[in-house]
């Protein structure tokens, strides 16, 4: 039996081979990994937007691991921290239940958001879905080194950032890659319909 993937906005129809489980190449959907979810069944893809890939990472993660989480620098004003970026990103996928392990080499041992900062990513302990990165671009392939050493289902890059050997690294290590996005905007639009402004605080 095969997958049918349906491309909105198109008469076109894509057929991956498949049992359960299986993985397809839809090189014409910006050559992205699909794997489906079960014998038979029709999933959508917007080509445009790759809502359906984010969506089906999002859908299927619990734990991510954030390089580049901030801490308070001597003299800061703690207010300031909640407003950084990472950390609002953080507290923002922990408030709808993701487990976030803050890594940050400057701040390890220090509580944020609740949660012990680790070191380096090769110190986790417990198996992660998403390394979403907060980092330049240049450090991206050594990022994704460690995270396929550690078993990460996704490499996730946030806005402004592309690596393509990054990309190379994932693709070899059987991880999905995505760059040049926000995780939390990412959330927000496909599961609360709303198209936020980066950063929006909660309260």
């Amino acid at each position: 039996m095969n997958t049918k993937v349906t491309v909105r906005n198109t008469p076109q129809v894509i057929t991956v081979a498949a049992s359960a489980g299986a993985s397809g190449r839809l090189a014409s959907l910006t050559d992205v990994n699909l794997t489906s979810a079960a014998d038979g069944a029709v999933l959508q893809y917007d080509v445009t937007t790759q809502t359906w890939v984010a969506k089906n990472i999002l859908e299927n993660s619990n734990t991510i691991a954030m390089v580049g989480v901030s801490s308070e620098k001597k003299g800061e004003d703690p207010k300031n921290l909640k407003r950084k970026p990472a950390n609002v990103v953080m507290k923002y996928m922990q408030d709808f239940g993701y487990k976030v392990i803050p890594v940050n080499p400057f701040a390890a041992g220090e509580i944020i958001n609740g949660e012990v900062v680790i070191k380096d990513l090769e110190e986790i302990k417990v198996p992660i879905d998403i390394v979403d990165v907060f980092r330049p671009s240049k450090e991206a392939p050594g990022i994704a080194t460690k995270a396929a050493k550690i078993g990460s289902k996704v490499l996730w890059l946030q806005y402004g950032l592309h690596s393509d050997e990054a990309k190379k690294i994932s693709e070899n290590s059987k991880m999905q890659y995505v760059s040049d996005k926000c995780i939390k905007q990412e959330y927000q639009k496909i599961f609360e319909k709303s198209n936020p402004v980066f950063p929006v605080l909660r309260n």
